[in-house]
């Protein structure tokens, strides 16, 4: 039979690993955003000279 100090230990270990398996799911998915992120502003960025251009026409 386990002691409370040792189910205790269980306990934390477990907590610890399912805290840890979160924090990797986490950054996985901030991975997949941020590698996503960068193409937006490519296409804001490649619109803003049109914009400029346009003003500067008129």
């Amino acid at each position: 039979m386990k002691t409370l100090q040792q189910a205790a230990d269980d306990l934390m270990e477990a907590m610890q690993d399912e805290a840890d398996l979160a924090r990797l799911k986490d950054q996985a998915l901030l991975d997949a955003l941020t590698k996503r992120a960068p193409q937006q502003p490519q296409e804001g960025a490649a619109k803003s000279p049109d914009v400029a251009t346009r003003k500067g026409s008129q």
